[in-house]
């Protein structure tokens, strides 16, 4: 069991035995601390777990641009609550990530991660009546298992399907939850009929498929 608290300026994870058949049930097995060390830099805001590791997101680190992070969450492991990995957004254009806020949201299932970044600025998807790249927001999708030849490698890039109607940060991606292949992504700020009704918004069911080794689309 993983909880998230924040403690004066710094925020932390504690991790606790939540087995009720346990000796050692309810006591604090591990703290989580961030590895950026970054005021504000929202670690802990998204949690899921990898098997026995956990990913963390912390969306507003480095100016909003976000990261997630990979821990050993395994009391049996001699790496117990060390440091795995370190995600970033694939897309290093500073233009296109500033502000993303990857990480807010995160989910894992069958060794992949699923990284959120709601706010991320897409090339290509350019927002109603001007030429500027709107915000449809994008979910990227990893490697998560640490015996795999590619673990930590950017697998997939899961773009807002309707960036053209999905301008000024309708949130693509601010909660994601995956179930064996599928991914489910909710867009709560999307509006209808030329933002006539607003913020109505609107959930997303995607499968994941096997494109090649180690390669997903």
């Amino acid at each position: 069991f993983v909880s998230g608290f924040v403690s004066g300026t710094e925020r932390m994870i504690y991790m606790f035995d939540g087995d009720l058949g346990s000796p050692t049930f309810g006591q604090l097995l591990q703290t989580f601390s961030d590895p950026a060390s970054e005021l504000g830099g929202g670690f802990g805001f998204s949690i899921a777990t990898v098997g026995k590791n956990i990913l963390v997101g912390a969306p507003y680190t480095n100016t909003d641009s976000g990261a997630a992070y990979l821990f050993d969450a395994d009391p049996t492991s001699a790496t117990f609550g060390s440091l795995l990995h370190t995600f970033f957004n694939p897309n290093t254009d500073p233009f296109f990530t500033q502000f993303a806020r990857f990480g807010f949201s995160v989910a894992a299932s069958n060794e992949l991660l699923y990284i959120a970044a709601p706010q991320n600025i897409l090339p290509g998807a350019p927002d109603k009546g001007s030429n500027v790249p709107n915000s449809g927001g994008a979910v990227y999708v990893f490697d998560g298992d640490p015996e795999s030849l590619t673990f930590g490698q950017s697998l997939a890039t899961i773009p807002n399907p309707d960036p053209r109607r999905s301008s000024n940060f309708e949130n693509f991606g601010f909660d994601i939850s995956a179930d064996g292949y599928n991914l489910l992504v909710g867009e709560p700020y999307f509006s209808l009929g030329e933002r006539k009704l607003l913020n109505v918004g609107r959930v997303h069911l995607f499968q994941m498929q096997l494109a090649g080794e180690n390669q997903f689309q």
